[in-house]
């Protein structure tokens, strides 16, 4: 009966280990995008302005 109890603890702790991880891959690719993206606008805002000022 405590075995059965301690492999449920430990597949419930290693859900949540996976689950955890996951949402931090996404996160941590959604940020990378979003810094890409904004990478893009800075570039093109400089250059705009740059055309402007010249």
């Amino acid at each position: 009966m405590e075995e059965k109890q301690f492999n449920k603890i430990i597949m419930n702790v290693l859900l949540i280990a996976a689950i955890l991880y996951l949402s931090a891959l996404v996160f941590g690719n959604m940020l990378d995008w979003s810094l890409h993206i904004g990478e893009r606008l800075f570039s093109f805002a400089r250059r705009f302005v740059e055309h402007f000022t010249i």
